[in-house]
């Protein structure tokens, strides 16, 4: 989210967190999670190449975890919502 950095402690499932503002962002951005047990899911985008910036107006990020069911692993799913 372009500079900003934010951390968000003790989250609960389908929890909320404040809103902020930032100067700019994509649709996704870095993201790491750490779960109760002390996994720790890392979103590491390559590069944005093709995706927009957005420079004002509100967008909406929901993060979920995801569980493969074959190999056990789990990964982080980023929704994002762009409100105007």
């Amino acid at each position: 989210m372009g500079d900003t950095i934010k951390t968000f402690t003790d989250l609960k499932q389908g929890a909320k967190t404040t809103k902020f503002k930032t100067a700019q962002t994509y649709g996704y951005c870095y993201t790491q999670i750490i779960l109760s047990n002390n996994d720790t899911l890392t979103l590491r985008p390559i590069d944005y190449v093709g995706e927009k910036l957005y420079k004002h107006g509100k967008i909406k990020l929901m993060f979920d975890i995801h569980k493969n069911h074959v190999s056990n692993n789990k990964h982080i799913l980023i929704k994002s919502r762009r409100q105007l």
